[in-house]
């Protein structure tokens, strides 16, 4: 025969102990229920479209508060003052700092030093950014 079927002898092979096997067996079974459920829910909650609708709306609202570098992406989209404040921010720093290299007479370290500018702006970005999320998630300050 050939090199991957059953040997020509009728050898019995030994039996795996019974409680590793019944554990084996538990554990598959109850892997295969966990699976079935999982699919089961998804199932019905994808054939029923007041859940779907429900849970797109509550999607939305989750991510109209959204915070991180999806919250801020979203900010800079909707809001084209702020955009244009931290564009400015970021202009005025490298402005700055390229006046002040001028005025020293060191422009040839620009480049050595450009990290400055590059994390004052961050900082600058950020700040702004910061103080938009705080406008959108508290509106009594938003008034002042």
């Amino acid at each position: 025969m050939g090199r991957h079927s059953a040997p020509e002898t009728d050898e019995e092979l030994p039996e795996p102990e019974s409680a590793a096997s019944a554990a084996h067996q538990s554990a598959v079974s109850s892997a295969v229920s966990t699976v079935s459920s999982a699919v089961s829910s998804a199932v019905s909650s994808a054939a029923s479209p007041a859940a779907s609708a429900a849970a797109a709306s509550a999607a939305s609202s989750a991510s109209s508060v959204a915070s991180g570098a999806r919250g801020d992406l979203q900010l800079l989209r909707t809001d084209t003052g702020l955009m244009l404040r931290c564009a400015g921010a970021l202009v005025l720093i490298f402005l700055i700092f390229t006046s002040v290299l001028i005025l020293l007479g060191r422009t040839d370290v620009y480049l050595i030093w450009f990290w400055i500018p590059t994390v004052l702006s961050g900082i600058a970005i950020g700040g702004l950014l910061d103080r938009a999320h705080r406008r959108l998630s508290d509106p009594d300050r938003s008034a002042s």
